[in-house]
Parts: C-alpha cells; sequence; structure tokens
C-alpha cells in the first residue's frame, strides 16, 4: 500500500511538472504580439512592479525613485477609452521611498514594499510594508500636507515598521 501510495505521489508531481512545462514551452515558442499601452508622458518613471484592481479593468504601476516613489493608474486598460493619472503622495519620501512592490487586494487597498532600511530616524529599520487605499479621491489627495504635526502625514493607511528591504509583497485576506 505504501509503495502504491508513493508511485501515485511521484506521478502526480511528475504530471504537475509537465504541465508546468508545457505552458512554459508554450508561452517561449509561441507568436508574442506586443503593445505599448503607457510610457513618460502616462507618468512611467522607472516603473518597478504593477497589480490589477480586482473587479476592475485598472492596472496600477508603481514607479521605482531614488527619493520617493509614485504611481501611474491606468483605467480602462489597453481599452479603446484608457486614461491614466500619475500620483506622489506628499509623504512618498518615507512611506514609497525606493518602493520595491505592490500588491492590491479585494477589500480596496493595497500596499507597497521597499528597499531601503531607514529614512532618517532613530531606529535603525524604520521602514516596512505600508498601506493605502486605491480610493483615488483618498489616494494622493487626503492629507497632502507639508510634515505639519497637527495633521496626519499623507494619505497612508497605516505602516509597519522593523520590516526594511523588502523586494516582494502578495496579497492574501483582508490587510494580510
Amino acid at each position: 500500500m505504501k509503495k502504491a501510495l508513493l508511485i501515485m505521489l511521484c506521478m502526480s508531481g511528475i504530471a504537475n511538472y509537465t504541465n508546468a512545462q508545457n505552458a512554459i514551452d508554450k508561452y517561449l515558442t509561441g507568436t508574442n504580439n506586443f503593445k505599448v499601452v503607457g510610457n513618460a508622458s502616462n507618468g512611467l518613471l522607472n516603473p518597478q512592479d504593477l497589480d490589477f484592481e480586482p473587479g476592475t479593468n485598472t492596472w496600477w504601476v508603481l514607479n521605482y525613485e531614488g527619493n520617493t516613489g509614485s504611481v501611474s493608474i491606468f483605467f480602462d486598460a489597453d481599452g479603446p477609452d484608457q486614461t491614466s493619472e500619475f500620483r506622489r503622495d506628499s509623504h512618498a519620501g518615507h512611506f514609497m521611498i525606493r518602493a520595491s512592490a505592490i500588491a492590491i487586494g479585494d477589500n480596496g487597498n493595497f500596499a507597497t514594499v521597499h528597499e531601503i532600511q531607514n529614512t532618517n530616524s532613530a531606529s535603525p529599520t524604520f521602514m516596512g510594508p505600508a498601506l493605502w487605499s486605491t480610493d483615488t479621491s483618498i489616494f494622493a489627495r487626503l492629507e497632502q500636507s507639508n510634515w505639519d504635526p497637527s495633521t496626519l502625514l499623507g494619505s497612508h493607511l497605516d505602516m509597519l515598521h522593523q520590516s526594511p528591504f523588502a523586494m516582494g509583497i502578495a496579497h492574501d485576506n483582508a490587510n494580510a
């Protein structure tokens, strides 16, 4: 019985590998048609990552910049009525600096992570994932102050500190 189970598991793994390899082969040998749907005129400044807003035809492209970060949002992406907006939060110098990855959830929020340890804080690891709203009336629109201590610091919703040098992020559930 154990031997039969082991053989079935091995065969299952081989079948999965073969299917995955076939998909890769099709991608590598198929005919690809490339179409430019955005460029610098859409605010693409060293694009680093992109994600798709669930349930919409909206792409969010994360721009990696030295001392800040930004997003180019494409509405009706690759459609006949495509438009785009460039957004940079007033506090992106901390909350989106050197942004390396973006992940959009199905709850109206997205997170970014950053390739940096610190942005001038007493703590040596004062960076980590930042949480934002995909609501374009909030993101890079609300709380756009000039470091006024009586207001919130930009439009980010939250930030997890002590988690620097992130290279990727994925959405799982809620804000996780």
